[in-house]
């Protein structure tokens, strides 16, 4: 039987592909045919134009332009983060191309899954930025829309301290990463994407159209550790989604990183389940 075509959506948004690919990817090309996607604007895709759009729509069809010119009748999605918000809104486009998708640490309702940041860094503040607690606290109180609130947070603090306290359940694997990061040679803060997608307002709503049932067998995967989206937005998001939901308990938002095998066994299961 060959192996299930199986393309990956990275996070971010803005990052790439190649941490996973690099890491988890060995792995999980004994069974399946990986194919790895940099969004347009990201990563190792190619340059695009000022006036080429950069909008959710715009990745959904890059996802089926993709999937026609590997002349593929139907695809496995693995997304991880904004990869599956991705994945999903492919499916919902383009329902009969998909066999099964695994989504990563992620809800639907993006609104709350930053005021969960947000209330994270605060708790963290008390731990690590005292200093700066009464001028984060005045930020979040703020009028301002939520995403805007998260980016005026991260500007101010120390950032490695803070992804590791919301990203990471060890150092370990938040430096194998970096590693990896740093071994792309990839800038992934020149990404035009997320500005574009904080203007069109994307990234500030509860996007009720994307929580409803999936119609794909699907499943969630998440990290006892990650604060990126709160536990209880992600039991929320699997019951929204019908799907069940996988929790890797010595991992935080990125469990392919942190516990490898246990993610490789465990997407062999779903996907190669006939």
């Amino acid at each position: 039987m060959s192996a299930p075509p199986t393309i990956y959506l990275h996070g971010g948004p803005g990052y790439s592909s190649y941490s996973f690919e690099n890491s988890i990817g060995p792995q999980l090309e004994t069974k399946l045919q990986m194919i790895y996607f940099d969004q347009r604007d990201c990563g190792r895709s190619k340059e695009i134009g000022e006036e080429a759009p950069l909008s959710v729509a715009a990745l959904v069809d890059d996802i089926e332009a993709l999937r026609q010119r590997l002349n593929l009748k139907q695809v496995n999605l693995i997304g991880h983060s904004f990869g599956g918000l991705l994945a999903i809104e492919y499916a919902k486009k383009y329902p009969s191309t998909v066999t099964k998708m695994i989504l990563i640490d992620i809800s639907g309702n993006l609104k709350a899954m930053i005021e969960n940041q947000i209330a994270s860094i605060l708790n963290i503040a008390a731990r690590h930025f005292a200093h700066l607690q009464p001028i984060l606290k005045s930020i979040a109180t703020s009028s301002i829309t939520s995403v805007a609130k998260l980016k005026s947070m991260y500007e101010l603090c120390d950032e490695i301290i803070l992804e590791r306290e919301l990203y990471w359940c060890h150092d370990e694997g938040r430096e194998r990463n970096a590693r990896l990061d740093l071994q792309s040679g990839i800038d992934r803060r020149i990404s035009r994407l997320v500005p574009k997608l904080m203007a069109s307002g994307y990234l500030d709503s509860d996007h009720p159209e994307l929580m409803q049932p999936l119609a794909q067998p699907a499943m969630l995967f998440s990290g006892r550790y990650s604060h990126c989206v709160g536990e209880r937005n992600i039991v929320v998001a699997a019951e929204k989604w019908g799907i069940p939901l996988v929790w890797f308990d010595q991992s935080g938002h990125l469990p392919h990183i942190e516990e490898p095998e246990a993610f490789a066994q465990t997407t062999f299961r779903f996907l190669l389940d006939a």
